[in-house]
């Protein structure tokens, strides 16, 4: 996984790095050949001396050891993953703060505004009544 730096660029973050997929096939090569030696043991194709048998054995634990270590680096991943988007989250959460802020003290001038707007209609109106009236 890349390291993030800070931009906004989502698009490398869970791309699998060159350590996974080669993990992932070595787990698959190392299935495939267990699989295939199985079979063609089963259907009488290998014949083998009795130590050789344990080979498929250890091709397993190869298969496995790499997925283990497979799952292992995606889960050191996810976690960074997680971390980036923690932060991202909390950023989120404080712009969203001051924004409430802000618009909370813009309703408050537009409430002063208001009430300067009534009374000068108010007076408009006494004023038109008194003096201008027809």
């Amino acid at each position: 996984m890349e390291h993030y730096n800070g931009n906004k660029d989502y698009g490398n973050l869970l791309k699998p790095s060159l350590k996974i997929i080669i993990a992932t096939i070595v787990m698959w090569l190392g299935f495939a050949i267990v699989f295939i030696w199985t079979v063609l043991k089963m259907l009488g194709y290998i014949q083998s001396p009795p130590w050789q048998e344990g080979l498929p054995f250890v091709g397993f634990m190869v298969m496995l050891l790499g997925a283990v270590y497979t799952f292992g680096i995606q889960m050191g991943d996810i976690n960074r993953t997680l971390i980036i988007l923690r932060k991202e989250v909390y950023g989120l959460n404080h712009s969203v703060h001051t924004l409430e802020h802000s618009v909370a003290r813009i309703e408050t001038r537009l409430d002063h505004i208001e009430a300067e707007v009534k009374e000068l209609r108010t007076t408009f109106y006494d004023h038109m009544t008194r003096y201008h009236h027809a």
